[in-house]
């Protein structure tokens, strides 16, 4: 499955998304990921977002997200992505 980063990046920023994707080792994981203020806690959202997305050069093939149920930052690579889509949280 084809990713845009920069699609799914905008989509993080604002909502929550089901990202499943096959680890390294083989294993489909399914994480509950965002990027928004709103669940990421103030502490750890605006310095780390930016320091996290900001690298000079080529595209970076690792998404750091917050993980909504591991309450922590979590990456996968976008090329292995099996889905994605926008989930609702209540």
């Amino acid at each position: 499955m084809f990713i845009d980063r920069a699609a799914l990046e905008s989509d993080l920023r604002t909502n929550v998304v089901e990202v499943i994707f096959t680890k390294l080792n083989g294993e489909t994981r399914k994480m509950r990921a965002t990027l928004s203020p709103q669940y990421v806690p103030k502490e750890d959202h605006t310095e780390t977002v930016q320091q996290l997305l900001n690298e000079e050069g080529e595209p970076k093939k690792n998404m750091v997200v917050w993980d909504i149920d591991a309450n922590g930052w979590r990456s996968f690579r976008t090329d292995r992505v099996i889905s994605c889509q926008g989930v609702n949280t209540v």
